[in-house]
């Protein structure tokens, strides 16, 4: 399992609950004159527990965290993402869906992108996004985006995304619209939400 850009290995260390597997990543990159390796700790869960998570580096030393889940009554994949996202890790972001979703996924599953954690993003994030909608319409599938905010719901209302890809303020909101079966339209999309409470700050 590769969990960081560029070329990465894992080695096991020591801690994580009794069900988990925890790994530290040392992806080296170039900064300035000299390579630079930073560990980036990442918790493998057991299949069987129907949830995975990892972390990515971003440029400016933070991290990114994907999470995927399924819910609803057909076990719609859910990738909660938390952190930063840029030109470093966003590729990061559909290599852990090829991984845990199969090479193909955008032709047999719908998907939706929870950003109630995600404080940056730049316009490869944007890039990313617009290409999987993309891929999945090819297939008569959908991608949905959930709970944006801040710096980030700023971002995306500027470019424009909340015109191509639907924007719900909830998972419920979101997981209904496809439960209808009917094509979707994207729902009316206001930069400051009105009655959408402040996130808890909780990490992945």
């Amino acid at each position: 399992m590769r969990c960081a850009t560029g070329g990465a290995t894992l080695r096991p260390v020591a801690g994580g609950r009794r069900d988990e597997r925890v790994f530290v990543v040392a992806a080296a990159r170039r900064q300035g004159q000299g390579p630079q390796t930073r560990g980036v700790v990442v918790s493998v869960q057991p299949r069987d527990r129907g949830e995975t998570t990892c972390r990515a580096l971003s440029l400016n030393g933070g991290s990114g965290g994907l999470r995927l889940g399924f819910a609803g009554a057909s076990d719609v994949p859910v990738l909660t993402l938390s952190g930063e996202f840029d030109l470093e890790n966003v590729p990061e972001i559909e290599r852990f869906l090829r991984r845990h979703l199969g090479p193909f996924f955008f032709k047999t599953r719908d998907l939706v992108l929870d950003l109630a954690l995600v404080d940056l993003v730049d316009s490869s994030f944007v890039g990313l996004v617009v290409s999987l909608v993309a891929r999945l319409h090819e297939h008569h599938r959908e991608l949905l985006i959930t709970r944006p905010v801040g710096y980030v719901r700023r971002t995306i209302a500027l470019v424009g995304l909340p015109n191509v890809v639907p924007v719900y303020e909830s998972l419920d909101a979101a997981l209904g619209a496809l439960a209808t079966g009917a094509p979707l339209i994207p729902p009316p999309f206001e930069v400051v939400p009105v009655d959408v409470p402040a996130r808890s700050g909780a990490v992945l």
